[in-house]
């Protein structure tokens, strides 16, 4: 029978262990803890949703590259120290956007559709510019 002391210097050494080799214990490894490691994911993310064309690609392309972003700013906001809130939270928020004109309700042209799709892309790289050369610059990658 073990003692609440003894449960709890175990409990004390695993949270070492944990500490010392995050991947050991389910956390991320260390270079998913870089934020330029998460900036190169999300650059790659966010040129693929940019690449896409709204006029000819279909919906479930769109959503899907939306969502992969949605992925890489989640992963990116989790390691960044709180030091790119604010323009992950703008870029979230375009993205959504993007992924929400996509939702087609009842009495909406297509071409009102395209018309939202177009507008919603368009802030998304307007949203991404000060994102990225923030990082670029805090990576030192010179590249956007």
């Amino acid at each position: 029978m073990s003692t609440p002391s003894a449960r709890g210097a175990a409990a004390v050494l695993v949270a070492l262990a944990c500490l010392g080799g995050a991947a050991a214990c389910g956390g991320p490894e260390p270079a998913e803890q870089d934020p330029c490691t998460q900036f190169t994911d999300l650059a790659g993310a966010v040129d693929d949703l940019r690449q896409l064309d709204p006029s000819t690609a279909s919906a479930d392309e769109l959503t899907s590259a939306a969502g992969e972003v949605q992925v890489q700013l989640d992963q990116l906001q989790a390691v960044s120290e709180q030091r790119y809130d604010a323009a992950v939270s703008l870029l979230r928020s375009t993205v959504s956007a993007v992924e929400q004109s996509l939702a087609v309700s009842a009495g909406v042209s297509p071409e009102q559709v395209a018309q939202q799709v177009d507008e919603a892309m368009a802030a998304v790289a307007q949203a991404w510019a000060p994102l990225g050369r923030s990082l670029e610059t805090a990576c030192g990658t010179g590249t956007q």
